[in-house]
């Protein structure tokens, strides 16, 4: 952000920083919404959305303030556990997932092309801010090494979800299969309803036993702490940004922004914590149109 300045101007570069406190934001929100659906669902609707919401709020707000160290560790190794959860969770869901056969015509070619701008939104848009977190190589790194470390998203570089191509691509398709599920099992259908993709999740495990049933909670409850590992970066660039937005902006400390950045993106959430579907297509339009305007 702090670049942009040098082609952009300064006026126009604290825009430009702008906008991207507000991805930053609503990432948060989006990311914290979902999290607080799978919370939901663990807790057998007992506990309100908007309580889960906060939840997860306030220890994404914590941990933000840990520092960038801390951070970094915590980016650099919490995938291992929740790829091991994610791997889970497709192994018992696959018995129900289904092959539903795709539509053609018009109106499917455009479905397909809308949502494939929501899925490039939800990978290119973490360009802006991923600078932050990624590591510097040494100069006599090899190439190929670079390529497959960001390729396969391990931890040797610590890269936040940009660009990190399996790691985005096996999530992607664990919840469109899962999504497959609700076309012709009504069990799905009303869990989706009800609570969201958590309640996928937990219909997941269902049929295979109370053990399996209760191991599945346990598995619910790890994949709610990766909705966290997503928010915290948001909330610390967003900071980051903030701060350079004008002179008078650097004048106020970060943790100041931290904390007000945490307060909009949770009541945001809040305020459409019963819309989440509609709330993540419309953000993820709106960040892919913005993208690509500034680059053109």
């Amino acid at each position: 952000m702090t670049i942009t300045r040098y082609s952009f101007g300064l006026v126009a570069g604290g825009f430009i920083a702008f906008i991207n406190v507000l991805t930053c934001l609503g990432w948060a929100m989006v990311n914290t919404m979902a999290g607080a659906l799978v919370f939901y669902s663990l807790s057998n609707e007992k506990v309100p959305l908007a309580v889960c919401i906060l939840i997860i709020a306030i220890v994404s707000w914590v941990i933000s303030f840990f520092g960038y160290n801390y951070i970094h560790f915590y980016e650099r190794y919490s995938w291992i556990v929740m790829f091991v959860f994610f791997a889970f969770l497709a192994g018992f869901g696959a018995r129900y997932m289904e092959n539903i056969p795709m539509p053609s015509g018009k109106s499917e070619m455009a479905d397909v092309m809308s949502f494939g701008a929501t899925v490039l939104g939800s990978s290119i848009t973490w360009g802006p801010f991923s600078a932050d977190y990624a590591t510097y190589m040494l100069e006599d790194t090899k190439k190929w090494k670079i390529f497959t470390w960001t390729f396969l998203g391990t931890s040797r570089l610590d890269v936040i979800n940009s660009g990190v191509v399996v790691g985005q691509v096996f999530v992607m398709w664990l919840g469109a299969g899962l999504m497959t599920a609700t076309v012709n099992n009504q069990a799905f259908a009303d869990a989706y309803a009800v609570s969201g993709i958590g309640g996928l999740m937990d219909q997941s495990f269902h049929g295979y036993g109370s053990a399996a049933y209760g191991f599945g909670k346990f598995v619910q409850l790890g994949l709610v702490f990766s909705t966290v590992a997503l928010t915290i970066p948001c909330l610390y660039s967003a900071a980051l940004s903030m701060q350079n937005c004008g002179m008078w902006a650097v004048k106020v400390p970060r943790f100041v922004w931290s904390t007000i950045g945490f307060v909009v993106f949770t009541v945001a959430a809040i305020a459409g914590r019963e819309h989440f579907a509609t709330v993540l297509a419309n953000f993820l339009y709106c960040l892919t149109y913005w993208y690509f305007l500034f680059r053109l």
